[in-house]
């Protein structure tokens, strides 16, 4: 069935936002009362107008008071809510007692629903003219079906889905006399049920179904019953963005930014963020000063403020994550609270937190440590003291937190605290205060519903610290809808196409694997076959790709149904894991929110089975790299954040966090010394022999362990030497050779900065006899930067004989080769980037590479259509595999926003199969403009292959006097016919459509100079 329940909050695309006490008091009361006022109507066996008026009256006085909007009949429906005269909800009432007509969970292929979408096809569909037509300007956003106790909603989208086609259709031929039956509307009715029955609508139709005295037992539900019918959700005013499941907090991250001493200034179509000196003793105007005291070069001092300032904040803000967590676990009481104002004290006491108290395992006995003894150790190298602080490595001089000053600092002009703080207080009481204002979780199932601040889960800070991560090139957030389009389609395809290799398989999709599997030994190689998925992105910033992509190899093996109760052969049945809306929902069998509880048997086996889950995934499947250490901070950070969501504790002891830093690089990831090629040994001692020494074999297999045991160590001071020997390992095994290479070039002045040695730095892509065996899969958002704006850069890419390398091009074309070299042979590549490679001179070199060396098998080009907030470029998508081309592009051009609410959906609708075989522009047609563009190209002459040569367009010196729209061209010629001589009509740019053009009424006068000829 396909009813969805006020639990079912993440599908439901509700408000996080925690009602106030006082809102949830009224509205209480006001439930009450109605609820009261149904029950005694119900009794008294009141008719269906009477009900509808109680229903109106509690919807006007809660929801729908204001002025705009109104509640009443509209011809045949019982009651319709408006907004200005816009019809947007319609409601179809019927009396308790009407059992036979009213409709139910397990059958709403009754009269109410009929007569609901009677009065849908009425406003919507348009019967005038020639066939059924969709009112252009139709509004309508839900249909409500209830008897007043018993509710049903249906999104308006749904209901065109079922309706669209064969039943509008039919409703065309009703209202036009061409059935067998006239104005008969109970015949009509028989029809559509006869159609819904066929397509089995009690399935196949999405709807929300809730019971209000049942609803009305749960505060919870009570605050999403507020939240269903309220007018932003019911009808759908605030969906703009409505496809961004996970929304920033403006509120917060502006003043978090401030505290922090920033701000966001616009540049160049860019939203950057920069140092704000204006915040007296603000983290950076502390930070600044320091630096200045110390002599740090003015040119370094910049990158060091931002550098810490969010090395800092990333601690704080996973702390508060973390402190949540450990309250749902056990309970709000101050043993459990880290971040307080009773217990940090100063900045001394803060850095005493990070590395005494969260970064050691075995703590002193104190006074300041004994407030912290039910707060576990946590094993993360970020509360570990880095190189800037510490004044190690590149750095000269370092700046510890416990080196600021607790001074007073303006409070934020719009703060969150209001009046509950003084006027200027303390930085430190100030940060603490302000994080505490907000009510953090890792996710809303562990959400306080006695709490009354504002939620800010995992995936609302993912943003934040995207935000922060675009600091020096510009912010450009992926949404959430495209890292999960692309990481589903990736990992889903990777997953059956492994099994059916490597089982022999034919199946067709994850559900036929399932069906397939018989025994023990199956399932446990099948959970063995989806371990060994690698998957990697080479621009990784935030790391939002490889949670995405951690999301469906977890949900891939609920829906294989391969995934083991941790430690033990017993699969994992008694709960429901899914993604939905780019987050992995985990619900219990009967559909409720899983909540972990900890002195629950059943709960700590799902909450461990999935942090343990998560942990193999992220130690062994996912990867990445980044030019930006912030980026790599931040992606290390998020994906700790996975980890922490499913905490748990092991015999009283709270299981610590696997060191998954190692698995994201710092570095250019275009460019490396040592050449690596998939199958080919990196560890050749003899350059003229194919033979691997078996001493560098035995040394690559002490690298890998040494990979393998860094991961799960827990001792800091063994960290390091188990790094130490890595690293010698390392150097001994590779950067000889890698060293040799250089110096075997002629200009090795040039050296690469920041290089990443893709051959050595992941043990997991090179086999026991020291081949490179590649990626399953290569997924992100490359930069993109115009190669001739990189100066010293674009010399070093150039001698990296990337043969996508076109001086004037664009620095994202690099990285679709360089996924090429990166991926196994079938590997997947799944990118987002600038559209301009399609047609643009420079893309010649990528198109020419991708129709020659790979198999491009999705193009979807968002042209026109913004994706990204506050950035205006037009994007794509591509997927190819590692493959001989096929010559069959599944393609669509994105129209409209239909596809935010879901781009799976909406490219099933609207591809079509495209054949893109030479490096000439490529272009999205449907088949009737293949056939149109073959016969007109075997007609005429291109453009390109005419002997001209066009620079520019007219230029008239002053558009406003010499383009005229015909009314002036007609008043000029009737003053004097001669006119007509010299005014000619004009296109502009925008008037060139693909296979014509729109022409505007544009003329131009064409005053003489000299001559005319060269206009004639």
């Amino acid at each position: 069935m396909s009813a969805l329940h006020l639990s079912d909050t993440e599908k439901l695309g509700l408000s996080k936002k925690a009602l106030s006490a006082e809102e949830y008091a009224n509205f209480r009361a006001n439930y009450q009362s109605y609820l009261e006022k149904i029950k005694k109507a119900s009794l008294a066996n009141e008719n269906e107008e009477h009900i509808k008026n109680i229903i109106n009256d509690f919807l006007r006085m809660n929801f729908f008071s204001e002025s705009k909007y109104t509640i009443n009949t509209d011809g045949n429906i019982d009651s319709a809510i408006k907004e200005n005269d816009d019809l947007l909800v319609i409601i179809e009432t019927k009396a308790p007692s009407n059992k036979a007509e009213m409709i139910t969970e397990s059958n709403i292929n009754r009269k109410a629903f009929h007569e609901a979408a009677y009065y849908y096809l009425e406003r919507a569909v348009d019967t005038t003219k020639s066939k059924a037509m969709i009112f252009t300007k139709c509004q309508l956003r839900r249909l409500i079906v209830t008897d007043g106790i018993n509710w049903f909603l249906f999104d308006i989208n749904k209901i065109h889905s079922i309706t669209d086609g064969k039943i509008e259709h039919a409703f065309y031929q009703y209202k036009n006399g061409q059935r067998p039956y006239k104005d008969d509307t109970a015949a009509f009715y028989e029809e559509l049920r006869q159609y819904f029955d066929e397509m089995n609508v009690n399935e196949k139709l999405e709807y929300l179904y809730f019971n209000v005295e049942e609803a009305g037992r749960s505060k919870s539900q009570l605050s999403t019953i507020f939240k269903i019918l309220s007018p932003d959700y019911l009808t759908k005013t605030r969906i703009k963005f409505n496809y961004e499941p996970h929304k920033l907090n403006e509120k917060f991250y502006h003043e978090l930014l401030y505290i922090m001493g920033l701000k966001e200034v616009e540049k160049d179509n860019r939203v950057l963020v920069e140092i704000d000196t204006s915040i007296t003793n603000s983290l950076s105007f502390q930070i600044n000063r320091l630096l200045n005291k110390k002599d740090t070069p003015e040119s370094e001092i910049d990158q060091r403020i931002f550098e810490l300032v969010i090395i800092w904040i990333n601690r704080l803000l996973f702390i508060k994550l973390f402190e949540g967590q450990l309250i749902s676990f056990n309970s709000d009481e101050s043993a459990y609270h880290i971040l307080d104002n009773e217990k940090i004290q100063s900045f001394e006491d803060l850095e005493c937190l990070f590395f005494e108290v969260l970064g050691k395992k075995k703590r002193e006995e104190n006074i300041f440590f004994n407030q912290f003894s039910e707060i576990p150790y946590l094993n993360s190298s970020l509360f570990e003291k880095q190189d800037i602080e510490t004044g190690q490595g590149v750095y000269h001089n370092g700046i510890m937190i416990s080196e600021l000053k607790n001074e007073p600092i303006r409070l934020y002009s719009s703060s969150v605290l209001g009046k509950k703080i003084k006027k200027d207080p303390d930085i430190l009481t100030y940060i603490i205060d302000f994080l505490n204002s907000y009510n953090f979780a890792s996710d809303e199932a562990n959400v306080d519903e006695n709490s009354s601040r504002e939620i800010l889960d995992a995936a609302v800070l993912g943003l934040i610290f995207e935000k922060l991560n675009g600091y020096r090139d510009g912010s450009t957030y992926t949404p959430s809808v495209i890292t999960d389009y692309l990481a589903k389609e990736t990992v889903e395809k990777t997953v059956l196409q492994k099994v059916n290799i490597e089982m022999g398989w034919k199946c067709g999709s994850l559900v036929d694997i399932r069906n397939k599997l018989d025994t023990l030994e199956q399932r446990k190689r099948v959970n063995e076959i989806i371990n060994s998925i690698t998957i990697c992105d080479p621009s990784v910033g935030s790391g939002h790709f490889l949670v995405s992509a951690l999301n469906y190899l977890i949900a891939a093996k609920k829906e294989c149904e391969v995934l083991f109760i941790y430690g033990t052969d017993k699969l994992l049945k008694d709960c429901q894991i899914f993604v939905e809306k780019d987050v992995l929902c985990i619900k219990y069998g009967d559909g409720s929110p899983f909540v972990y509880k900890r002195k629950s048997n059943e709960s700590r086996e799902i909450q461990g089975t999935l942090f343990n889950e998560k942990r193999t995934i992220i130690e062994n499947c996912l990867f990445g790299s980044d030019i930006n250490v912030t980026a790599v901070s931040i992606c290390q950070l998020r994906l700790w954040i996975e980890l922490l969501k499913n905490a748990y504790y092991d015999n009283g002891v709270m299981e610590t966090l696997p060191n998954i830093d190692i698995n994201i690089k710092t570095g250019n990831s275009l460019t490396y010394y040592a050449k690596f090629e998939v199958g080919e040994s990196i560890i050749k001692s003899n350059k003229n022999s194919s033979e691997v020494d078996s001493s560098d074999l035995a040394s690559l297999r002490e690298y890998r362990n040494s990979v393998k045991e860094y991961k799960s160590c827990s001792d800091k001071f063994k960290k390091k030497q188990i790094i130490a020997k890595i690293k010698q390992i390392k150097d001994n095994l590779f950067y000889n050779d890698a060293q040799q290479h250089l110096e075997d070039k002629k200009d090795s002045a040039n050296k690469f900065d920041n290089a990443i040695e893709w051959a050595i730095e992941f043990p997991e892509v090179i086999d026991e006899n020291g081949k490179f065996t590649g990626f399953d899969i290569v997924i992100g958002n490359p930069p993109y930067i115009q190669l001739q704006k990189m100066n010293n850069g674009a010399d070093a890419l150039a001698k990296m004989n990337y043969a996508t390398y076109v001086r004037s091009g664009d620095i994202y074309c690099l990285f679709y080769e360089l996924a090429y070299k990166l991926l196994k042979k079938n590997g997947m590549l799944a990118y987002i980037s600038s559209n301009k490679w399609m047609r643009a001179g420079y893309g010649e070199a990528l198109r020419n590479f991708l129709v020659t060396k790979t198999d491009p098998v999705q193009l979807i080009d968002f042209s026109g259509e913004k994706v990204f907030q506050k950035v205006t470029v037009d994007v794509n998508i591509l997927i190819y595999r590692k493959a001989e081309n096929q010559f069959n592009t599944l393609s669509c051009i994105i129209k409209g926003s239909d596809w935010r609410n879901n781009l799976s959906d909406y490219v099933r609708q609207h591809a079509v199969s495209n054949r893109f075989d030479s490096s000439g522009s490529w272009v999205i047609l449907s088949p009737v403009e293949q056939s149109i563009k073959r016969k007109i190209e075997s007609i005429g002459t291109p453009l390109k292959d005419w002997n001209i040569k066009i620079y520019r367009g007219i230029l008239t010196g002053y558009n406003e006097a010499f383009i005229i729209d015909g009314k002036k061209k007609d008043e000029l010629i009737s003053a004097d016919s001669k006119s007509a001589e010299i005014i000619r009509p004009i296109l502009r740019g925008r008037d060139i459509k693909r296979y014509g053009f729109d022409f505007a009424d544009c003329w131009v006068i064409l005053a003489k100079y000299g001559s005319y000829k060269y206009l004639e």
